[in-house]
């Protein structure tokens, strides 16, 4: 019973992509986008398609505020004399977690995430504030990527 479910279920979650991917692709502008966002290695296309209805804004605002809407930008906690650690907090939880799955997929197999990731590893650094900066990056990079070509900025069909 419990295999025939997980059957059914991934029967629907297959429709639901490919109807998701033929909405993305009546509009120029969407496939544009998802075109891009998928041509960078780790990135898959539930990661594009979550980050296109997720942040709308991906390639129209500079790296730092693309940062805090998605939550990865670090917050200090101090206050006074007291000195605390920085953390990532706030914005978009789907957002976040779309980048943190293209991110740990990226971390092994892109060319410009992998080697930043080993070496923040091999500093001591924990796995998670190593993988949170590689977040951060393939999000600058997905950003600047989408502004830099025509469909960041311009008429949405």
């Amino acid at each position: 019973e419990a295999k025939r479910m997980i059957r059914l279920l991934d029967v629907s979650a297959k429709k639901l992509e490919r109807s998701a991917i033929s909405s993305i692709k009546r509009s120029t502008y969407l496939a544009q986008r998802y075109a891009l966002l998928t041509s960078v290695r780790g990135v898959g296309a539930i990661s594009a398609m979550q980050l296109l209805s997720e942040v709308p804004e991906l390639g129209t605002i500079n790296r730092r505020k693309i940062a805090a809407l998605v939550g990865l930008a670090p917050f200090n906690h101090e206050s006074g004399i007291k000195i605390g650690r920085r953390s990532i907090r706030g914005g978009s939880i789907l957002a976040r977690t779309a980048i943190y799955m293209a991110a740990f997929h990226g971390s092994r197999i892109n060319p410009a995430l992998s080697p930043l990731f080993k070496r923040l590893r091999k500093r001591g650094k924990p796995y998670r504030v190593a993988l949170v900066a590689v977040m951060r990056k393939l999000l600058v990079h997905l950003n600047a990527l989408l502004s830099a070509s025509a469909c960041g900025k311009g008429k949405k069909d």
